[in-house]
């Protein structure tokens, strides 16, 4: 069912077949647009930008045409962009709160063994926390 929608009009995958038509439309026309062009500027939006007989297609008519897709287009990527925001603030906020309450039981415990942080990392990574190596093993 996810594949009748697509191709819909209107739908996102849509908007990209009528991109990739437009572009194919005016890269094969582009050398014979070139000679036509009503204005020699590159940027002018008179510029014919295709060719379908004697019907020219000019860049501001293409852009016009374009806008309403386009618009689409950049709303439905700004929806993705928040979404992806969102989810990796989640995640920071997450591993950013169980980091601040691992450091505060590491100074809790620091202090409750009456040393500084260093000592008792540097204490406990050396297995001197009350259970030797071999009291581990058994």
């Amino acid at each position: 069912m996810r594949n009748k929608n697509r191709l819909r009009p209107g739908g996102l995958s849509f908007v990209f077949v009528a991109l990739f038509c437009v572009a194919a439309l005016v890269a094969s026309s582009a050398k014979a647009a070139d000679t036509d062009n009503d204005d020699s500027g590159k940027d002018s939006p008179n510029k014919v930008v295709a060719t379908v007989g004697s019907h020219k297609i000019t860049e501001k008519q293409l852009d016009e045409k374009l806008k309403p897709q386009i618009a689409m287009m950049r709303a439905e990527l700004e929806k993705r962009v928040d979404q992806i925001i969102a989810d990796k603030t989640f995640d920071m906020r997450r591993k950013t709160a169980e980091t601040m309450a691992n450091q505060y039981l590491v100074e809790h415990a620091a202090k409750k063994a009456g040393m500084s942080v260093a000592e008792f990392e540097k204490t406990a990574a050396a297995g001197k926390d009350g259970v030797s190596d071999e009291d581990a093993k058994k």
